[in-house]
């Protein structure tokens, strides 16, 4: 488990379990140390943690817990100052559809009494609606795109891809108060990177975390299969009939069944739901995360006298989850080679004040903005028309800021900001190629930012001009 965050000074856990106790629920021991972590706040009531990995053997009540938090979430409108919306997937329908069922037998009895609760059921439109107008929709793990939720949950996350998470549904929770992501999984021998990379990037920083809570409960990887410490190691309810069950369940295994239709090795699938041990790397990935860019190759391009070229710039802001800004210019030099500088700010104000500053003194400099400050009126500042950046583009521009660098073809201003990002951060190849930014690899806005703006500053797009057609 994680060890406490920094900043935090209390935890709603306690509030969180007694309203599960109105509704006739209790806790179990496991489920209350979870929700009170989760939960945890810092001076302001904000929650400080932006992603919860919870991960244990099957049937441990992970699903339970699922649905009280969701139901107490959609119901915090007065806590966190605005319409709460839980955004709910996972492996398939069916399976957060029965995490949900409950919840909404118990909301139809409130609209009983109270019209403001309401409930449907319909294909394609799955969600409960909460006094206060707190939401909580389920959708198939393909269809998380547009939704600006509060919390998502991401339930069997081992099956979900990293793009659906990354480009899908963080992006669009950066704006909204204590927003949290819940991903939980019993391991997989074919899990993709989603829960994998975060997990080992979560025990990496197991003693100093930054935004990622880990709690797992699971066997050591070289257990002996038979060992029933390692079975109670994993999981976190024990009782005589859960011993008995693991005890069948191994026999099957070693008799060559599985109960898993996503694993035809039996052996890997009674490692995986029962002892709870995981892959060291992802299926769709290759290998562990790796340096984005060395140290050394970064300082050898510094030039601390570095002036801002003559012609257009591409300029860029990109917000860091409501706490910050950064801004990057990037410009070329000459035909082989750019300049490229930023600064991070406390305030997205001061990002744009910044690159409004250089877009005045650089006529036809071009303006980007990171996907969650889409439509931010404050940007009016800046007397560019931005260009939101969407979906893949970093995938896309990471390669090329290495390649650039490898080739010596980029000159940067020497800032502190800029080399703790770039140097620290950590990459893994997608699966729809380029590259990846590992979680918990610390602050990345600045170097998100260096990254589009280089690659818009290279790949320039051309409007195709025609001939008039002439009609002999």
């Amino acid at each position: 488990m994680s060890a406490p965050h920094p900043a935090a000074v209390g935890s709603y856990g306690p509030e969180f379990a007694a309203d599960v106790a109105t509704r006739g629920g209790r806790l179990r021991w496991w489920q209350l140390l979870v929700a009170t972590r989760m939960l945890e706040h810092d001076a302001e009531g904000a929650l400080v943690w932006w992603v919860t990995l919870l991960t244990m053997a099957r049937q441990c009540g992970k699903s339970w817990l699922l649905r009280e938090v969701c139901s107490w979430r959609i119901r915090q409108r007065e806590r966190f100052g605005e319409p709460q919306l839980v955004l709910h997937t996972g492996k398939d329908l069916s399976v957060v559809r029965e995490v949900q069922r409950p919840a909404r037998a118990w909301a139809r009895a409130m609209a009983e009494t109270d019209d403001r609760w309401q409930v449907y059921e319909s294909n394609g439109r799955e969600e409960i609606i909460a006094p206060g107008d707190g939401r909580w929709l389920l959708r198939a793990r393909e269809a998380v795109y547009g939704y600006s939720a509060s919390a998502a949950v991401v339930d069997e996350a081992w099956k979900v891809s990293a793009e659906a998470v990354e480009d899908g549904i963080e992006p669009t929770m950066v704006e909204r108060a204590s927003a949290q992501l819940l991903l939980v999984s019993t391991a997989h021998r074919r899990a993709t990177s989603l829960m994998v990379a975060r997990r080992l990037d979560a025990i990496a920083a197991l003693r100093e975390p930054r935004e990622t809570l880990l709690i797992e409960w699971s066997a050591r990887p070289d257990l002996n299969l038979d060992d029933r410490d390692g079975w109670r190691a994993a999981s976190p309810s024990w009782s005589h009939r859960r011993e008995v069950l693991i005890e069948a369940k191994l026999a099957r295994a070693m008799a060559g069944n599985t109960d898993d239709p996503d694993e035809d090795d039996p052996v890997a699938s009674f490692r995986a739901q029962w002892l709870n041990i995981w892959p060291e790397q992802a299926g769709n990935r290759r290998g562990r995360a790796e340096p984005l860019i060395a140290e050394t190759a970064w300082a050898a391009l510094a030039d601390l006298s570095l002036a801002p070229p003559a012609g257009p710039l591409v300029l860029c802001v990109e917000d860091h989850f409501g706490m910050g800004a950064a801004a990057a210019a990037v410009g070329r030099i000459d035909g082989d080679r750019v300049a490229v500088w930023g600064v991070i700010t406390d305030r997205r104000p001061d990002a744009y004040a910044w690159v409004a500053m250089l877009a005045l003194a650089h006529p036809a400099s071009r303006l980007l903005l990171g996907a969650s400050l889409d439509g931010d009126p404050a940007a009016a500042v800046v007397p560019v028309d931005p260009v939101t950046m969407h979906g893949g583009a970093l995938r896309a521009a990471l390669p090329m800021l290495r390649e650039w660098v490898g080739a010596s073809r980029l000159v940067h201003d020497g800032g502190d900001a800029m080399a703790r990002q770039v140097t620290n951060a950590r990459v893994v190849p997608s699966p729809a190629g380029g590259l990846l930014l590992a979680h918990d690899g610390g602050r990345a806005d600045l170097l998100r930012a260096v990254a589009w703006a280089l690659r818009e500053t290279v790949v320039v797009a051309v409007e195709p001009t025609f001939e008039p057609f002439r009609i002999l």
